[in-house]
């Protein structure tokens, strides 16, 4: 069963009982599967929803890449965290040029070894800084 990044977002801001939470921030874990040699341009590609996030979108709150080795297959994967303080955030975020245009260029460049894994989370314990 697959629901959009939006409905699945909107979902985490009820609480158990079903009403709002308190707390609107969400954020999404996405991990992308560069093809061999294809993770420095994807990462390129990145840099502009990046900037807007920071420069265009006051409701993205983080947006950052790690890289890592999978050790099983040994190829790269990128890592994205992004923090949205709501659900509209969200939404600007998903309707900008940057994401559709890196969107376009990865499909059209053949980028990807496998479609990107997108996880939408709240937090429940823990702390940050």
């Amino acid at each position: 069963m697959s629901t959009s990044v939006e409905d699945r977002f909107a979902k985490l801001s009820l609480s158990s009982d079903g009403k709002r939470s308190e707390d609107s921030t969400r954020i999404i874990l996405a991990t992308v599967y560069p093809k061999p040699g294809k993770t420095e341009r994807i990462i390129e590609l990145y840099q502009p929803i990046i900037k807007d996030g920071a420069d265009k979108e006051p409701g993205c709150i983080q947006f950052q890449l790690f890289v890592d080795v999978n050790p099983e297959t040994g190829n790269e994967e990128i890592f994205t965290i992004e923090k949205f303080k709501n659900l509209e955030s969200l939404r600007l975020h998903q309707q900008g040029e940057s994401l559709k245009e890196f969107n376009k260029i990865t499909a059209a460049e053949d980028l990807h070894a496998k479609p990107v894994l997108v996880h939408v989370v709240k937090p429940v314990s823990g702390f940050a800084i």
